[in-house]
């Protein structure tokens, strides 16, 4: 019989064949909110939380002028916005609603506009 046709058969004739996927494994988060484990980039500690979590919000949900306005120490990546410290569901949607009214200020349109205007 060729080796390709051949059947992967166990030490013991009576268990059943063997699959070949891995067993399921469940992980649960501690918390239902997301965040990031490591060390902070910024050689800047102040106001870095000792345990190094950190939380990661969706630009299109939280802009980095609300977290700057609100004292809050963050890093701009693309497509997220890393807060350097754990923030509740409560905090988030505060910073949301910040930043809805942000974006609906005329001022902030105005000097977005300027700043456009003047890069080559």
């Amino acid at each position: 019989m060729p080796a390709a046709t051949s059947q992967i058969t166990s030490e013991d004739p009576n268990s059943p064949p063997k699959g070949i996927l891995k067993p399921l494994r469940y992980r649960f988060l501690e918390e239902p909110y997301p965040f990031r484990q490591g060390l902070p980039s910024s050689s800047n500690t102040e106001n870095i939380s000792p345990d190094g979590r950190y939380t990661n919000l969706d630009r299109r949900l939280v802009n980095p002028e609300a977290l700057k306005l609100g004292g809050e120490r963050s890093e701009e990546r693309s497509g997220y916005v890393r807060v350097s410290r754990y923030l509740s569901k409560e905090e988030i949607q505060a910073y949301a609603i910040r930043t809805h009214k942000l974006r609906d200020s005329p001022l902030i349109r105005c000097s977005l506009c300027a700043i456009l205007r003047n890069t080559p």
